[in-house]
This record gives structure tokens, C-alpha cells and sequence, in this order.
């Protein structure tokens, strides 16, 4: 069985195979891919670009392919579409200018939609929502190509307002940690990519703090659209 996970849907988990001879390195993509969230409090960002049956749009391989492109991200402080993408820049010597032209979009769908109208050549998604929009519109799957994902990063957190009763604090608390535990719950939460909510704490906002300080000089310059 020849399979990338880059190609198509995995065919274990679309029950089209239950044993499989598969070449080394398809087979390490797919542990990767298995590997990526190991069902901690974490999401990727996902960078997309759309699928050109053509011929005419230059072949991405690595990130530095997508110098002088148009890049869309759906706001400046967002972790997913922005922040992360200025730290990979970073790391390689490169600024927002690395890009030919940056269009914030307002949004991660509507970064998606970008790309598919071919307004924008790449986005950065988060995960979930990029997970969430092919649920809806599975049209996209054969359009939309992700070129490399960024991560794992730290989850969004629930927070309350410090003045909320203790007692009322730790009861949504206990209801929301149980929640996969209910039949009526479980699979509602995995329609929408989640396995689980689980208690964190300050330290797994490390990564964010130091991606924060990292890039804290660097700006995407914006024309909105």
C-alpha cells in the first residue's frame, strides 16, 4: 500500500484498510501525525495554501519557498494566524518582509476563504478551526493543502472572573472536566476536534511568554481586505 498522509485521508482511520505493508517513510508520517496532540492541552498551527491542478503555482517544499508570497493572517496578536509565524521568521533571519504582500482578514475562515479564492497564496490556521471548516465544507480537503504545521501550542484557556463565588467557580470547573465522560458530551466534543478539557496552569503558558519576548519588535505590516 503506497500512502502519504500529505495525500489523502489516513485508511486506517477511514476503515478502508486493517492491515497495511507500507514504505518506512510513509509510515513514520503517519506516527508523526498520530503522535501530534497525544490528547495534551495543545493545537497546531496549520499553513495553508490551496492545491493548483495547473501547473502555474510555484511547488512549495519548505518554509523558505514562501518568500515574496502573499501571506493572510487573521489578526496581529493572534497566536496561530500571526505570532508563531513571526518566531519561525525569526529563527531564520527573516522579518515580516520575507512576504510580498500581508492582508489580515478578520478572521481564520475568512483567511481560509482567501486562499481558496486565490486572494491571498498562504494562510496560518489554527488547527481546530481549520479541522472544524473541513467538517463542514469536505470540499476542500481535495483544495486545500497544508504545507507545514507549527506547534504544538498552548491551549485556549476558560477564565473566570475573579469576583465569581468559589463555590460556583469549582462547580462549572468539576462540570467541565467530566464532560467527556457523558455519552451526550463525548462525541459532540470530538465532532469539533477536542478529546477533553483538562486543568492547566501558568507554566504551560511558557512557550507563549518567551514567543511573546521573542518577537516583540516584529510587526506584520497590514493591508486589510
Amino acid at each position: 500500500m503506497e500512502w502519504s498522509p500529505l495525500d489523502r485521508e489516513d485508511p486506517f482511520t477511514a476503515n478502508e484498510a486493517d492491515i497495511g505493508f507500507m514504505c518506512s517513510p510513509g509510515f513514520l508520517r503517519l506516527a508523526q501525525e498520530k503522535k501530534k496532540g497525544e490528547q495534551k492541552p495543545v493545537y497546531f498551527s496549520d499553513v495553508i495554501t490551496v492545491n493548483d491542478d495547473s501547473g502555474t503555482k510555484q511547488e512549495f517544499k519548505e518554509f523558505t519557498d514562501l518568500k515574496g508570497f502573499s501571506f493572510a493572517f487573521n489578526e496581529p496578536m493572534s497566536l496561530s494566524g500571526t505570532l508563531i509565524v513571526l518566531g519561525e521568521l525569526k529563527k531564520r533571519g527573516y522579518n515580516s518582509t520575507f512576504f510580498g504582500n500581508t492582508l489580515q482578514s478578520g478572521s481564520h475562515r475568512n483567511s481560509i476563504k482567501m486562499v481558496l479564492d486565490r486572494k491571498a497564496d498562504i494562510a496560518a490556521i489554527d488547527s481546530n478551526t481549520l479541522h472544524n471548516y473541513l467538517q463542514e465544507h469536505p470540499e476542500g480537503k481535495d483544495k486545500i493543502k497544508v504545507l507545514t504545521s507549527f506547534g504544538p501550542l498552548p491551549v485556549h484557556p476558560i477564565v473566570f472572573n475573579k469576583r465569581l463565588p468559589a463555590e460556583l467557580k469549582k462547580k462549572i470547573t468539576d462540570a467541565l472536566l467530566d464532560l467527556h465522560n457523558k455519552p451526550e458530551w463525548m462525541n459532540k466534543l470530538r465532532e469539533y476536534n477536542i478529546f477533553k478539557f483538562t486543568a492547566v496552569d501558568m507554566s504551560h503558558y511558557d512557550m507563549e511568554i518567551n514567543l511573546l519576548d521573542a518577537v516583540k519588535n516584529l510587526k506584520i505590516a497590514a493591508a486589510y481586505y
